[in-house]
């Protein structure tokens, strides 16, 4: 049957087709696109059949008109998930619809906060005492993580869900008590974890700056800026502090 679709022949005058004991839908049979060669469109947006052929100029070029979205180029000003790991690069791939920024890797790659650190240590680049625990053997084994993190890190250190934002399920511990709280809330947005080992100090304060870099073959950097705190990062509140199992 699958053999069939794909040559473009239909089985019947059914809605519908059954392959393996699943029902393919009418719809699906323009996957016989794919035995002629042919190029599709692929949009953004959910259709009723959404591998459309398209025809193009000397075989090559897409006309804007094929487009499911008739613009020139996107500006994805997002943030956080969906918005700048990937996602929403992916898609506009699929569509064809050029964008500004970084590609699916790089930004795939850059909210992952785990696989960064992963890349900066393989380029041989200076980074924080990390460690990344699963949300999983937190669940199952508390106290053992809880002895890794202190095995590995210094009070205070700063939990964080492997893919997000700046400070969504982000949590200072500046203790043992506080460290199960705060792996407690980052374990609600990711099943991946970061704990990282706070820097700097009373007598040497960290500083955070930050540096946009675009281009391909010829990257250029902006100019660095600072961010400046008024205040110490937000801790767990008293109210969800919580004992580590024995």
């Amino acid at each position: 049957m699958l053999k069939r679709l794909l040559q473009g022949k239909e089985a019947g005058e059914s809605a519908s087709q059954s392959i393996c004991g699943r029902v393919i839908p009418r719809p699906l049979l323009a996957l016989a696109v794919l035995a002629r060669g042919e190029a599709v469109i692929v949009p953004p947006e959910p259709q009723p059949s959404s591998l459309t052929p398209f025809q193009t100029e000397a075989g090559l070029t897409r006309r804007v008109s094929d487009r499911a979205i008739n613009v020139d180029i996107i500006f994805p000003v997002l943030h956080g998930t969906f918005g700048e790991d990937g996602t929403i690069q992916g898609l506009l791939e699929l569509a064809d619809i050029p964008y500004v920024g970084a590609g699916v890797l790089g930004s795939a790659a850059g909210m992952d906060k785990d696989v960064m650190k992963s890349l900066f240590i393989a380029a041989g680049l200076p980074i924080v005492k990390h460690v990344t625990v699963l949300r999983s053997a937190w669940e199952a084994e508390p106290k053992k993580v809880q002895k890794l993190v202190e095995s590995k890190l210094k009070y205070p250190v700063f939990v964080k869900p492997a893919n997000l934002g700046s400070s969504v399920g982000i949590s200072k511990a500046h203790d043992r008590k506080e460290l199960g709280p705060a792996i407690e809330e980052a374990a609600k947005f990711d099943r991946k974890i970061v704990i990282e080992e706070g820097v700097g100090g009373k007598k040497q304060k960290a500083r955070e700056i930050e540096c946009s870099v675009l281009g391909n073959d010829k990257p250029a950097a902006s100019v660095p800026g600072e961010i400046v705190p008024g205040k110490e990062f937000t801790i767990t509140p008293p109210n969800m502090l919580m004992k580590v199992p024995s």
